[in-house]
């Protein structure tokens, strides 16, 4: 689990997201293929696993939950929030 203040900077950052970009991101993290999830920045075959298994356990809620996974730092995860805006 990250420190609230990652967390909450995670918040905010996905506050940036219109509420369709939002959807559109979390739709891929929640039940995206495998094919879908290595478009994303940064995401190669092992966190694809990380995903998956992430998303059976219903640990995404919003994209900001991404700060929970391991491996995620935060280049990663601005970098995946920046390809939200592009949905």
């Amino acid at each position: 689990m990250a420190p609230a203040s990652v967390k909450t900077a995670a918040d905010k950052a996905v506050s940036g997201l219109s509420s369709g970009q939002r959807s559109k991101l979390l739709a891929i993290l929640k039940g995206g293929k495998k094919e879908e999830l290595l478009k994303l920045p940064g995401v190669g075959e092992a966190t694809v696993t990380k995903l998956q298994s992430a998303a059976r356990a219903g640990a995404f809620k919003s994209p900001a939950d991404l700060v929970n996974i391991t491996g995620f730092g935060e280049r990663k995860f601005k970098d995946i929030i920046k390809f939200g805006k592009t949905l």
